[in-house]
């Protein structure tokens, strides 16, 4: 049985309990007592079917109360009824666990959802092995008043649409999880997600979410050899540059400067070498955020079998994406609290 229709069950049950009242059973259905006590005591059956369609004929025409009112309750009633069902997903999130091992898209695209929340997200995609304290209010009362609508629209719609047909309550969570699996998952997650993204406020999350999970690399192995070929030119003395040449006089041999020693044979006081280092993780850093263009030089294999420099480039941009992840969060908190309640209810 699935939480959803757990609470189903309970939430039916309180409603026949208290429709009857002080009423004798014998009044509604003779020939069902002993269920009207099983709903009562919230007990289902091996074949799930909670409710016979009979016996929801009875109290339909008795109480003058539809079907649907009877199994679903009011629209407050729904919608409280979907609240405790997604956050108990939330919850179970929170946790670390699945939802539902055959739910795989809502699983999905419902985190896709709570993600648009930089809190949510920084912790789903970093700090799942700590606990986390948000809270699902924020997160559920941006989308209640469209999920309750949608809920109606393809759900109870669907349950009760052929009035010949006879109800059988064992099928509600089969209408349930085909909701959550394909007209939630495929069109209304995904279409809020794109109106919040407009949003300056919720776009933050999502800048968050991306950085997080596109750019920041948290998986990176312990590199043990940190030594990395660095090749680069240097100017150094030629030794073939003759600025001066000997003159025999009288006096002895003289040192006499050229005018322009050698440099019409294109030899000058200075020649470029080119030089070989091995640079540690600490030097290659260093030179990078010094501007490695400014002096020069090549890693050979960059991009291909030198894979250590770019795990080292990746590491410096893990710290930088995470100082811009904890501002951009902080700052959505800020923003968020700012926003009224109810203003939030009617944003989507």
């Amino acid at each position: 049985m699935s939480f959803f229709e757990d609470e189903l069950i309970k939430k039916v049950s309180v409603r026949f309990r208290e429709l009857r009242g002080s009423r004798q059973i014998e009044t509604i259905s003779s020939g069902q007592v002993s269920t009207i006590k099983r709903i009562e005591s919230g007990k289902n059956i091996k074949s799930g079917n909670f409710i016979p369609d009979s016996l929801l004929e009875d109290y339909s025409r008795i109480f003058k109360i539809k079907k649907v009112r009877l199994i679903f309750g009011t629209d407050s009633e729904i919608e409280e009824l979907l609240e405790i069902t997604f956050d108990n997903y939330f919850q179970e999130i929170l946790s670390k666990k699945k939802i539902n091992d055959e739910l795989d898209n809502f699983n999905k695209s419902f985190i896709d959802y709570l993600c648009i929340f930089a809190k949510f997200s920084t912790w789903y995609n970093l700090d799942m092995t700590q606990v986390s304290d948000m809270s699902f209010e924020a997160p559920w009362i941006l989308i209640k008043r469209k999920l309750t609508r949608s809920f109606k629209n393809n759900v109870i719609k669907d349950i009760f649409n052929d009035m010949n047909r006879s109800f059988k309550f064992v099928e509600i969570n089969q209408y349930f999880e085909r909701w959550l699996e394909n007209d939630l998952s495929d069109n209304f997650f995904p279409e809020n997600i794109e109106l919040l993204k407009k949003n300056t406020i919720f776009k933050i999350g999502y800048m968050v979410d991306t950085l997080m999970k596109e750019f920041i690399e948290s998986d990176i192995p312990i590199i043990e050899n940190d030594s990395i070929p660095f090749n680069f030119s240097r100017a150094q003395r030629n030794p073939d540059y003759m600025p001066t040449y000997i003159v025999k006089t009288k006096e002895g041999d003289k040192l006499v400067r050229k005018d322009r020693p050698n440099e019409k044979d294109g030899v000058y006081p200075t020649k470029l070498v080119r030089l070989n280092r091995n640079l540690n993780k600490d030097e290659f850093t260093d030179l990078v955020k010094e501007n490695i263009a400014k002096f020069g030089g090549h890693v050979p294999g960059i991009l291909t079998i030198n894979s250590r420099a770019s795990k080292y480039i990746q590491l410096e941009l893990n710290d930088l994406m995470l100082n811009h992840v904890k501002e951009l969060t902080k700052y959505q908190n800020y923003l968020l609290s700012l926003i009224r309640l109810s203003e939030l209810e009617n944003f989507l």
